[in-house]
């Protein structure tokens, strides 16, 4: 929202750490809540974090790609080549990792300051996120 009150679309959800979570496991649970109740259609997830094909592919040559740790996107979801794990990227280093495969959620909440050295710390911070997953199985 901005001073008086407008909600601003294109950037900037505000939301606390266990927020993130709990939207996080309502991902994971593809739309279930935490009481079993189907929130949001299943299908949208399957349809938002899997690779479909060519046109998910960030093209190499594209600022929005990084060469350390290349990501396809789709649906506002940042999708990891060759793998089931996928995750929410927002600003100076916040993220929502899922892991469907082992059940987990990863929330990060960082101040990066600005992107300027953030393709090392994404990938850098893919590499946290996997340890902690291999480490919590």
């Amino acid at each position: 929202m901005d001073k008086s009150g407008t909600a601003i679309g294109p950037c900037c959800l505000r939301a606390t750490v266990r927020d993130l979570a709990r939207f996080g496991l309502l991902v994971l649970r593809k739309g279930r809540s935490g009481q079993g109740k189907q929130v949001i259609p299943s299908a949208w997830f399957e349809i938002a974090t899997k690779r479909m094909g060519e046109e998910d592919a960030i093209p190499n040559e594209s600022l929005s790609q990084n060469a350390g740790c290349p990501l396809d996107y789709r649906y506002f979801w940042w999708l990891r080549r060759n793998r089931a794990d996928f995750t929410a990227v927002g600003r100076d280093g916040q993220f929502v990792h899922i892991y469907p495969e082992s059940d987990a959620v990863i929330v990060q909440i960082s101040d990066w300051k600005a992107w300027t050295n953030a393709n090392a710390l994404e990938c850098e911070t893919f590499r946290a996120h996997d340890a902690l997953e291999a480490a919590a199985r």
